[in-house]
């Protein structure tokens, strides 16, 4: 019984230390691929709007 007992809590805690890895692994590349994406695609828009954000700051 409790070598039935370890197998199963072993295999629980692979399994749980595998998801664990492979769901924090892949949000942040996720992400950063978006952040590039976003970056990338809307740098004039970005840097205008910081720009006028700055400006409206000043006055």
């Amino acid at each position: 019984m409790r070598a039935k007992h370890k197998s199963k809590k072993s295999i629980l805690v692979i399994v749980d230390v595998s998801k664990s890895s492979s769901h924090d692994r892949v949000p942040p590349q996720t992400r950063r691929r978006k952040k590039k994406s976003v970056t990338r695609t809307h740098t004039p828009a970005s840097d205008q709007a910081r720009i006028a954000d700055q400006r409206g700051r000043m006055i």
